[in-house]
């Protein structure tokens, strides 16, 4: 198996399709322990907070560098770890690019292909990554022609369109 460093475009048109993909609901995402520290969501201000809301992540404008940094970082380790030596990770700042809708495929493609450069640790999917990426495809999932209106539950598979 080989790995790369991806493009810092790669990785703003992932955050940029989490920004976006999240119109309904910002994309979320849980942060397992001894994970990077991307900002969570705010904390309730009243009553006991759980280790589910502490480790709670959502992604929005505010915080889109940290992420992508945390994309990118992830990246820079799988590689590192790959091929033995040290991968310099430039800074990172989000840029957003796209005027223009968001394909889902490509959205799902591209979330692929991070993680195939990205799963060479062996604690990939322990990885806030990991989680990032998991919540991002779910998202491109439910924005694809046809899926809001699908059935939930299937009775009759006859009556399932083709």
């Amino acid at each position: 198996m080989s790995a790369f460093v991806v493009a810092k475009a790669h990785i703003d048109f992932l955050v940029e399709a989490g920004l976006r993909l999240g119109t309904h609901h910002r994309l979320t995402w849980y942060a397992p322990p001894g994970a990077t520290t991307t900002p969570g969501r705010p904390l309730p201000t009243s009553g006991p907070v759980s280790e589910w809301d502490r480790r709670f992540r959502e992604l929005r404008s505010d915080n889109a560098d940290e992420v992508g940094r945390m994309l990118w970082q992830e990246n820079h380790r799988s590689v590192s770890y790959r091929y033995s030596e040290a991968q310099v990770c430039r800074e990172y700042v989000f840029v957003q690019r796209l005027p223009r809708p968001l394909d889902p495929v490509a959205v799902l493609k591209a979330a692929k292909c991070y993680e195939y450069q990205s799963e060479e640790c062996a604690d990939w999917r322990d990885t806030e990554a990991h989680e990032f990426i998991e919540s991002l495809r779910s998202a491109a999932i439910a924005a694809l022609p046809g899926y809001e209106m699908a059935a939930w539950e299937v009775h009759d598979p006859e009556g399932v369109p083709a």
